[in-house]
């Protein structure tokens, strides 16, 4: 074959390739834009990086980012002679956790427990698709994808396609440096002298919006601007109420098989994470969302998942789904919308699960 026309196929190749060793070495972690999804898992990296031995992570998605106090989490567990350190990342599911608990084993050294914080409706799908392909890449290992990983991939959706190469998983990333490179430098150099957090608590809450159930909600006229989208969330959501899934015994059937293996997944995730005896908390979750979306009979499912790991000793639980449908106050004060703990229930939430989460995580961690 002519020299010349392997020259013009090898050095493009080779160059491809030393991109993706660069990439996947962590060359660009750097650069990463802090506000997406690459740069808040670099973010959660180097906080692990800096901060010395790290005895237990949470792990969660916003709903534990924003619904949990995590400084009375940190300060019970340094009474008992713990490091616990957040590790949430938002819009985060399984097969992020996954990955980022592999990382920390790897590159950290073990930590010996977790606190992982999610809603049942977490246990619900086997992935968060595309969504997590950028959460992932800052966490890769080797050049091929491992099992959990290679469950993004879709042929049909040409961002997944970013799980078996860190140039098409950065491409969004490197258009928007050269769109604008000196602002990205500037963003970068902020986040340098005063370290961006995303701080999605607040005090505000959803009582003026009705929650008796999701017809109500979407037939509500917004009355102001925080409201828009919990009204437009509620009214796409009416129209596939119809197609409510039946979970139920008497529902068995074109989804039974979906489940089963849905079901395996899940304990498998869960049993393999290298943690001692990972405590679960059950997140709340509105009861109108549960009622109204939630497939019937999905907190029999949920018990057939994770009953096993419990019984076996492998993961502690502690399931606050309905936490805030008893108390005094009404439910929707505790909620910003449709999903998520305002900062006076997230205190409210830690602090009346702390003698639990103290006798399953940091006792149990003292226990020889």
């Amino acid at each position: 074959m002519n020299l010349p026309v392997l020259l013009r196929v090898a050095i493009p190749l080779g160059v491809i390739l030393v991109c993706e060793v660069l990439l996947r070495a962590g060359a660009w972690e750097s650069m990463a834009e802090p506000s997406s999804r690459i740069g808040a898992t670099v973010a959660v990296k180097r906080t692990i990086q800096h901060g010395g031995s790290i005895d237990i992570v949470t792990l969660g998605n916003s709903r534990a980012e924003d619904g949990l106090d995590h400084e009375l989490l940190r300060s019970t567990a340094l009474k008992r002679g713990f490091r616990h350190l957040p590790a949430t990342l938002r819009g985060a599911h399984w097969v992020t956790w996954v990955e980022l608990s592999d990382w920390i084993e790897r590159e950290h050294g073990a930590t010996s427990n977790a606190l992982i914080a999610v809603s049942v409706a977490d246990l619900f799908w086997a992935t968060n698709g595309a969504h997590e392909i950028g959460m992932i890449e800052p966490l890769r290992k080797g050049l091929i994808p491992d099992q959990d990983a290679r469950q993004l991939f879709d042929r049909h959706e040409p961002e997944t396609y970013g799980v078996w190469s860190s140039l098409l998983a950065y491409r969004a990333d490197f258009a928007d440096y050269v769109h604008d490179p000196m602002e990205r430098h500037d963003v970068l150099a902020e986040t340098r002298i005063s370290p961006a957090s995303i701080d999605g608590k607040t005090l505000s809450d959803i009582c003026r919006i009705p929650t008796t159930s999701i017809a109500d909600c979407a037939g509500h006229t917004p009355e102001e601007l925080s409201q828009i989208g919990i009204v437009k969330e509620c009214r796409d959501t009416l129209p596939l109420l119809a197609q409510r899934e039946d979970w139920t015994e008497s529902g068995a059937g074109v989804h039974e098989g979906e489940r089963s293996r849905l079901l395996a997944l899940r304990q498998r995730q869960l049993s393999g994470l290298p943690y001692r005896r990972p405590l679960v908390v059950l997140m709340p979750v509105l009861k109108m969302w549960r009622h109204d979306v939630f497939p019937n009979g999905y907190e029999k499912w949920v018990e057939q998942v994770l009953g096993p790991l419990v019984a076996s000793g492998r993961i502690s639980l502690i399931d606050a789904t309905t936490f805030f449908d008893t108390r005094d106050a009404a439910e929707c004060t505790a909620f910003v919308d449709l999903y998520h703990q305002n900062q006076l229930a997230a205190e409210e939430l830690t602090k009346a699960l702390l003698p639990r989460i103290d006798e399953l995580l940091y006792q149990q961690d003292s226990s020889p």
